[in-house]
């Protein structure tokens, strides 16, 4: 169990943050976390938005939380995913262009 747990916890936070790949797997593990949602149905909670509780039979504050967690992945999946992709993208063209300067520049 500890192996695995190493090897999910490597692919995850083994990355560092500042790269392209960095960006990219924040970026995968945003949208994974989406699709559990709206697999899981926290869609139907967002309802409290515009004040209805449709609790069947659950408390308001199982409900609020629900709908407010749906709703802030909801934002990272729109507002998120595209800047850390287009970042990653951005960064690694960059990194082709004066990275490929630098080594020359070392080389003389």
């Amino acid at each position: 169990m500890s192996e695995k747990r190493s090897v999910i916890h490597k692919a995850l936070f083994g990355v560092p943050l500042l790269t392209p790949k960095g960006f990219s797997t924040r970026a995968a593990i945003i949208i994974l976390l989406f699709l559990v949602c709206q697999i899981a149905g926290l869609r139907e909670y967002t309802s409290l938005l515009c004040g209805t509780l449709t609790t069947g039979g659950a408390g308001r504050e199982f409900v609020a939380f629900m709908g407010i967690s749906y709703v802030m992945i909801y934002f990272a999946v729109v507002i998120g995913v595209p800047i850390l992709v287009l970042g990653a993208g951005i960064f690694s063209i960059a990194q082709r262009f004066w990275g490929q300067d630098t080594e020359r520049n070392e080389n003389k």
